[in-house]
């Protein structure tokens, strides 16, 4: 039997199939243990939708999962037990102990780590930011920097009719966030937006965190490196410094796209597929396009369709996120009826949603995303309204 698992921002998910016995469980257990063993930084979730049954050893293996990451202060839920099941536990008062879920959006959000406190220790100052050092997890090159701000130092607003937010520092300048986002290995030209695909290095080049990528996706990455190349080489010219900091807009637009291509490389890898992430990556990179932008409008649309049509795998600012750059690429299209359809749920979700002081001004806050929604939804409106005046 074979284990199917998803990764998540702050938990993992192991998908259990059919009947879960002690005839499986030789076979079950190792592949259990291995993932476990290398994922106990964050909550688990045993999906039990697809399980048909389980027996009282299979009970007794959840039951140690369950204590091994309480004892690392995570925690254990199970989703979605059919009704079998859940007799199961009840005969057995387990279910009075075991969280039980019917939806992934019902795990209460983790405490948001600052990725700042875990990579300043291996950083050094350059002239304008912190950088820190890697090693490519594809190629192994240490030819990798990547750049580190402290996002509590930074406010974020909307501005005029952009449909992307605006950065600003604790002086009130603009600064380029996203520019500086994407991690590039010049050697193989992977590239991610999540500094914890690489490997981590301290000042003396030693490894000091690895990479969270699996083999799987190392090997898909390692198969699309001619692509990389082939696109870079035939479209600009790269020098040495032509990715450092600071990115002006044409090298920012080539990140993004290297960075677009690894995640699309990357998820035929089911295990670590995230529609939501290829959709946003697109958005992203809208802003430093001069061209190709229908292209990498529908390339938004096509993947946060996907995403929204497994809606419950994502927490709410994710949910935000991905209504927002929906809508906006829907009115882009010229796909109106969509456009307001996805303003309507979009609507409704944010009704669910208690507002904070940082509403306003935090990238990650649910209702600083709908803030221009509503604009946008309003500026049609009256567009619309106009023509019949």
């Amino acid at each position: 039997m074979e284990v199917h698992t998803k990764s998540h921002f702050d938990f993992n998910v192991i998908a259990l199939q059919g009947a879960i016995n002690v005839s499986v469980l030789p076979s079950l257990t190792p592949q259990l243990t291995t993932f476990i063993q290398n994922n106990s930084n964050k909550n688990i979730v045993i999906d039990l939708t697809e399980t048909s049954s389980i027996d009282s050893t299979t009970l007794r293996v959840l039951i140690n999962i369950k204590k091994r990451f309480e004892n690392n202060n995570k925690k254990f839920f199970l989703l979605r037990p059919s009704q079998d099941i859940q007799n199961l536990l009840e005969t057995t008062n387990l279910s009075k102990v075991m969280d039980i879920i019917s939806k992934l959006s019902d795990i209460p959000p983790e405490p948001r780590a600052n990725p700042y406190d875990l990579f300043v220790p291996f950083t050094f100052q350059s002239d304008q930011c912190r950088q820190f050092r890697c090693s490519c997890a594809i190629c192994g090159s240490t030819n990798v920097i990547g750049y580190l701000f402290d996002r509590m130092l930074y406010s974020w607003k909307w501005e005029n009719d952009s449909y992307f937010p605006f950065c600003e520092d604790k002086d009130g300048n603009y600064f380029d966030f996203f520019s500086a986002q994407p991690i590039v290995c010049t050697e193989c030209y992977m590239a991610s937006i999540d500094p914890e695909q690489f490997n981590l290095l301290d000042e003396n080049g030693n490894e000091v965190k690895r990479s969270i990528c699996d083999d799987k996706t190392k090997y898909l990455l390692s198969k699309s490196i001619k692509k990389r190349k082939k696109m870079m080489e035939s479209d600009v010219i790269i020098g040495e410094s032509f990715f450092m900091y600071p990115r002006n807009r044409r090298s920012s637009y080539f990140a993004y796209l290297l960075t677009e291509n690894c995640s699309r490389a990357a998820s035929i890898n089911k295990d670590v597929f995230d529609p939501y992430m290829i959709g946003f990556i697109n958005y992203l990179t809208l802003q430093y396009a001069d061209s190709n932008k229908n292209e990498l409008l529908d390339n938004c649309r096509t993947w946060l369709t996907q995403a929204l049509n497994n809606h419950e795998r994502y927490r709410d600012f994710e949910l935000a996120k991905i209504y927002y750059v929906s809508m906006i690429a829907a009115l882009s299209l010229d796909r109106s009826k969509e456009f307001m359809k996805l303003y309507e749920t979009f609507t409704e979700l944010i009704k669910t949603i208690p507002e904070t002081e940082e509403t306003s001004t935090d990238l990650d806050s649910p209702h600083f995303w709908y803030m221009q929604a509503d604009a946008i939804w309003k500026k049609e409106i009256q567009k619309k309204s106009a023509i019949f005046a």
